[in-house]
């Protein structure tokens, strides 16, 4: 199901209910995934954003990149930040669920 329109009885609302709770499973862990993969690769991303040329042809750039990406202050600066934006995003999901899940009064 896909719609209200297909809502005529209790079990189709249920069935309604599993299946959107289950997407939002899915999407947690989809979300989950990417907030990892980007803790995990930040710093190559960064700088393969700002310098998209090859390590061989600057390898003095490439280096002085490479320790100011690797320090542990930025580092902790950066998984400070993005844990920030993660808690906010998980609040507004939260918030979301509940209007989506709250019964009516």
């Amino acid at each position: 199901m896909s719609g209200n329109s297909n809502i005529k009885n209790l079990d189709n609302l249920e069935k309604e209910i599993y299946r959107l709770k289950l997407k939002s499973r899915q999407l947690e862990d989809r979300f989950d995934n990417n907030l990892e993969h980007l803790q995990n690769n930040y710093g190559s991303m960064i700088r393969n954003s700002i310098f998209q040329s090859k390590k061989e042809s600057q390898p003095v750039t490439s280096s002085i990149m490479d320790s100011v990406v690797n320090n542990e202050k930025l580092q902790n600066a950066l998984n400070r930040i993005v844990n920030h934006l993660a808690e906010k995003a998980a609040d507004g999901i939260d918030a979301v669920i509940d209007k989506l899940f709250k019964k009516k009064d």
